[in-house]
């Protein structure tokens, strides 16, 4: 037994591990985790002691030079905190001269030759919160193939559409065609529109690999082509975002709400994700004739596929006839209710059609109108009855009721069969 090892207890009172007579040297008498720890929390300590405020803002007061700093990517130092500027991106894109958009153009450009990935991040808050005209940046991009985010293209003027159509007969082998019709849609012009008539009545040759019909991508632009091929849209022009200040008087939107409806798979209640107010003046764009209307979801099925309700005279969702139960549907044992942490109200300011319809802008997507932000694919539901596609109607962001929420719930209607559906989309 003279050649047994010999261990001693940790210095920790409170642990009950051995170590090495050589690990003593090394960590002056504490096991592994127990050093770690403290030198974990020495550390900590530290950062506490020695954290210095960082304002990058100060002395800056042109909205231009403050996007910037906004966009700018920055270093992390665990010895710093920046400080937040006291508007949103937002409210700064939303103050912008015709003089500084053109600026942040250019500056974006100059990114962009740079090959500084903050370019695009610009780029895309100025066509979605301003509703600018890029044409002279997108001309770059499309000579250089770089095209990548379609939502850059929602502005974009004829001339644009007929570069890209040209792109997709060159059979160059650095243009993704995916890309581009993803592109033309979101345009979604006359010429557009012409141009999938014809691959509807022609399939072109460059749709060979495609997984889907070259005009089927209409969708990822918000409409279709109806019968007698004109464009139809499938959201509003008009939207409305959240905010989590409490408001003075009752909102025309409540999020959230649980009513005594079932499931009828997994009979929980069902929860309204959004009761709209149809008397609000600030509603009346959605063309309902009801006093309001409840677009509701079941918060274990929907993200196993769309779940219909009917909307009866009163504008409630009961529980509709046409829902087919998945094949794979996961019900727990417990009936438990899920509660979260945040409330939201509706925000009276209206917002662009564009607002928060790409996920990688700066903003919180639930809202009523507009574009959907789509996570995956474009995925609008056919209405159970007619058989046509159904309108979007608004979504809520998990993100902005809880704060480790994922995934965006999307709420559709068919307003000629008063049938309305729910879907589910996360990363």
């Amino acid at each position: 037994m003279d050649n047994e090892v010999k261990r001693i207890p940790c210095k920790n009172k409170n642990c009950d591990k051995t170590i090495l007579e050589a690990t003593t040297k090394k960590t002056g008498g504490y096991c592994y985790p127990c050093y770690n720890a403290i030198q974990a929390k020495e550390r900590e300590e530290y950062i506490r002691k020695n954290r210095r405020d960082v304002n990058l803002y100060d002395g800056i007061n042109h909205p231009v030079e403050i996007i910037k700093i906004m966009h700018k990517d920055k270093k992390y130092d665990p010895l710093i905190k920046y400080i937040d500027y006291s508007k949103t991106k937002e409210e700064m894109y939303n103050i912008l001269s015709i003089n500084d958009i053109e600026k942040l153009k250019k500056y974006a450009m100059e990114l962009y030759t740079n090959n500084n990935d903050e370019w695009e991040q610009i780029l895309l808050h100025l066509v979605c919160f301003t509703g600018a005209n890029i044409d002279e940046c997108l001309k770059i991009l499309i000579d250089d193939c770089k095209i990548y985010e379609p939502s850059l293209f929602k502005n974009a003027s004829d001339d644009i559409a007929k570069l890209l159509i040209e792109k997709l007969e060159c059979k160059d082998d650095r243009v993704s065609i995916n890309h581009i019709l993803i592109s033309l849609a979101m345009i979604g012009n006359h010429r557009v529109v012409e141009a999938f008539n014809e691959w509807k009545k022609n399939e072109p040759e460059f749709s060979k690999d495609l997984y889907c019909k070259p005009y089927e991508y209409s969708l990822e632009g918000g409409w279709i082509l109806d019968s007698e091929g004109k464009r139809k849209n499938l959201y509003y022009k008009k939207s409305y975002g959240i905010k989590e200040e409490i408001p003075k008087k009752e909102g025309s939107v409540k999020f959230f709400e649980k009513h005594n409806e079932k499931c009828q798979w997994c009979k929980r209640k069902l929860t309204s994700l959004f009761t709209i107010d149809l008397h609000n003046e600030d509603m009346a764009f959605l063309g309902f004739k009801e006093d309001k209307i409840s677009i509701s979801i079941c918060e274990n099925c929907t993200c196993y596929g769309f779940i219909y309700t009917n909307i009866d005279e009163e504008g409630n969702a009961i529980w509709s006839e046409y829902n087919i139960k998945p094949e794979y549907l996961y019900v727990p044992d417990d009936v438990e209710e899920f509660n979260y942490d945040k409330e939201i109200y509706i925000d009276d300011n209206v917002k662009t059609e564009n607002y928060a319809a790409n996920q990688f802008l700066d903003v919180k997507f639930t809202k009523i109108g507009g574009m959907p932000t789509w996570i995956q694919d474009a995925e609008y539901p056919q209405c159970p009855k007619c058989g046509e596609k159904m309108m979007f109607v608004g979504q809520v962001s998990m993100e902005d009721l809880e704060e480790y929420g994922e995934g965006i719930y999307y709420g559709f209607i068919c307003n000629e069969c008063k049938i309305a559906a729910t879907g589910y989309q996360q990363t």
